[in-house]
């Protein structure tokens, strides 16, 4: 440990980062322009002051903020920016895999590296079955399970200088016992150990109280319109039709289906909504279209109805390509990436299947699973992971199909994203007390 101490204190400097930055003319070209956009860029300067004044700090900063990402940075500035800099480490988890890869590779671009866990570059990372994190790099991104196991090790931590948890608000068994770790360790290193907590939902007073009265730096978010359009809607202007039998219509439809006509035409929607409105009227649904949705089983995943949808959206080339739900797609958003949120990894891999296989309506689009069982995998013939290709933009004339769990919800970023399919569905552990 001593030996890659003294390897970082000879390697980096105050000036190595800005030295790094004005000579890359890909940071200054795609990069540049991107931070000073995010809201944790303006308030660089109060949480500067809250680390350099204060041994914890809390950041409570909205998705898309950039808090993730830029926080860690501000602090590895600080870190080589000290005069009597000995090589000591920035360790920064997050509650997943799939996230700490993420969020390491695009800080190690921001930052000039080659990749993440160079010899030559400042972040690595380090998970489950993947470890990229060289001696040499200053910032190193892991899971909340290996800092754990790195405590085991080391109660200590001597050669970590700062510790920033990332989603605190998850309140898992493991985050948990790791501040209870963390409010010991800062006790015994007292002004040798900085403890950043970071969440975009967080109840501050409890951490807060439970630190000794740290201070708490707030981050507003960006927001942007949105048009909410729901499954009745979905259902009317695509036309879905739930086959007899199909292992996603409901035992029991109820007697309120039964009364209707399911072949009444009903009026279209308007597929030019007024400016501001926020979601399609459920009035212009026809009473074919709520029969369908009544018989629809509302604890599995429809995922005929979602490659239906998701053929509207990206274009098939056939009759569907002409259908009411694919013009209102086409007129509300032409462009950007999808991203599908699903419970878990099954529906995953049944629906990239499905969507890949293509049959009768082949997508215009590449799709992309986004989920720690794919991290390293790469699709025939591209040179980048799964992982990579979704933070890419997307080939010319094609849309990006991502396919991920509520990890990308708050977990993870994509910027290109401007359709959400929501199935509404989440898989949750939850302690059943007859069965322990």
């Amino acid at each position: 440990r001593q030996q890659a101490r003294n390897l970082r204190a000879r390697k980096w400097s105050a000036s190595t980062i800005a030295q790094r930055l004005s000579s890359d003319a890909k940071w200054a070209g795609q990069f540049a322009e991107a931070q000073q956009q995010l809201p944790a860029r303006q308030f660089r300067a109060h949480i500067d002051a809250a680390l350099a004044d204060h041994q914890v700090t809390i950041v409570r900063g909205e998705t898309g903020s950039g808090k993730s990402s830029q926080v860690p940075q501000f602090a590895l500035a600080q870190l080589l920016a000290q005069a009597s800099y000995t090589g000591g480490r920035i360790l920064c988890t997050q509650p997943r895999r799939i996230s700490t890869t993420a969020i390491a590779t695009r800080v190690s671009q921001e930052l000039g590296d080659t990749a993440p866990g160079s010899s030559d570059g400042l972040v690595g990372y380090q998970i489950r079955f993947d470890a990229r994190a060289h001696d040499a790099n200053a910032l190193v991104f892991c899971t909340t399970g290996v800092l754990l196991r790195m405590l085991a090790d080391d109660p200590e931590l001597n050669d970590v200088a700062c510790i920033i948890c990332d989603e605190v608000q998850e309140r898992t068994l493991e985050l948990d016992y790791l501040l209870i770790a963390m409010r010991q360790l800062i006790k015994r290193r007292r002004g040798a150990l900085r403890l950043v907590l970071m969440s975009a939902t967080i109840d501050t007073g409890v951490f807060a109280r439970y630190f000794g009265g740290c201070p708490v730096v707030d981050i507003p978010g960006r927001t942007f319109p949105v048009q909410s359009v729901f499954l009745e809607n979905v259902v009317q202007m695509s036309g879905y039709a739930l086959e007899p039998g199909s292992r996603y219509e409901t035992a029991d439809a109820g007697p309120e289906v039964a009364g209707l006509d399911l072949d009444r035409a009903g009026p279209g929607l308007d597929l030019d909504p007024q400016p501001g409105a926020d979601a399609v009227d459920p009035a212009f649904v026809s009473p074919r279209a709520w029969a369908v949705v009544s018989r629809m089983r509302a604890d599995t995943v429809n995922l005929d109805l979602v490659c239906h949808v998701l053929a509207g959206i990206c274009g098939t080339g056939d009759a569907h390509s002409h259908s009411a739900w694919a013009r209102f797609s086409r007129s509300a958003v032409p462009h950007g990436a999808v991203l599908v949120f699903l419970p878990g990894i099954r529906e995953i891999r049944a629906l990239c299947g499905m969507l890949s296989s293509g049959g009768s309506r082949p997508l215009r689009a590449s799709v992309i699973p986004l989920h720690s069982a794919f991290a390293g995998d790469r699709p025939a013939g591209s040179s980048m992971t799964y992982t990579e290709l979704a933070f890419a933009p997307a080939e010319a004339g094609r849309r990006k199909i991502i396919l991920a769990t509520n990890v990308a919800e708050t977990g993870i970023t994509i910027p290109d994203v401007t359709v959400v399919v929501d199935c509404g569905l989440a898989n949750q552990a939850v302690w059943d007390r007859a069965r322990h």
